[in-house]
């Protein structure tokens, strides 16, 4: 029994980055391309970038950036597209798409401010609400990127019930920050972005002649200590994290002389 080749069903979700199209009969994947699937702001008919996948009959674009939650999409399926026995669509067709949220809440960034250089990397927000009879989310999703569009990521990571967080391992220079409340496959606006820079402490560590025994200088580092003894014990050992690299080929001793808690 002869069927036609129609679409079926298009749906989208918003936590994938994803438009599903489910055809009648599998696609040819050839003719799945960007000139036969065009995805746009409705508002603006600026093109959206998506890369695109083929599975039998259902075809996957999936957003190169996150989609605008509740914001109105157009996708354009030309008649170029086929099934895989060459049947075409009888028509050109567009379609308005949106990606849900519940979520209305907005996420204020505290701390860095913009523009702030620091050399330990603490972040603080604040959510606040839209509608007063929502609750707030109290579930975040943070980015940090060395671009403003976000197009290289560095740091992402999932904050539940708190409002900050320190993170650790980034290198000097300049970058960009972007929070949002998320929950249950859902998200809502971006913050407002926030630009930092990391540098270190440009002082060099000086040396110290403090030993009259030794004329060898000693240098001193910043450190810290990664295991912490029980109070009242003497430890057999302690691991310690300086706050550069050292070279130990050339150390014979290491001595505390400063210690900071």
């Amino acid at each position: 029994m002869y069927q036609e080749f129609s679409i079926i069903k298009i749906s989208t979700s918003l936590i994938e980055k994803k438009i599903e199209i489910n055809f009648s009969l599998d696609v040819d994947e050839d003719t799945a391309t960007l000139d036969t699937l065009i995805l746009v702001e409705k508002e603006t008919s600026k093109i959206v970038d998506t890369n695109i996948s083929v599975s039998r009959n259902v075809v996957q674009l999936e957003l190169v950036n996150w989609p605008t939650p509740n914001k109105e999409y157009m996708i354009k399926i030309q008649k170029g597209i086929t099934s895989i026995v060459d049947d075409i669509l009888p028509d050109s067709l567009q379609r308005s798409l949106v990606f849900k949220s519940e979520i209305t809440s907005v996420v204020e960034v505290q701390s860095p401010a913009d523009h702030e250089e620091i050399d330990e990397l603490s972040i603080s927000w604040n959510e606040k609400q839209v509608r007063p009879s929502e609750n707030l989310v109290h579930s975040y999703y943070l980015e940090i990127s060395t671009d403003n569009a976000f197009y290289n990521v560095v740091k992402k990571t999932e904050v539940v019930d708190k409002n900050k967080i320190t993170l650790s391992s980034i290198s000097n220079g300049q970058y960009y920050l972007r929070v949002r409340a998320q929950k249950d496959k859902q998200y809502g606006q971006w913050s407002d972005v926030v630009t930092f820079i990391v540098s270190e402490n440009s002082k060099p560590s000086e040396p110290i002649y403090d030993d009259e025994d030794n004329e060898d200088p000693v240098f001193e580092e910043d450190l810290r200590t990664i295991t912490v003894p029980v109070n009242g014990e003497t430890p057999e050992s302690f691991l310690f994290e300086f706050d550069d690299e050292i070279d130990t080929d050339s150390i014979q001793d290491i001595v505390i002389i400063r210690r900071s808690i």
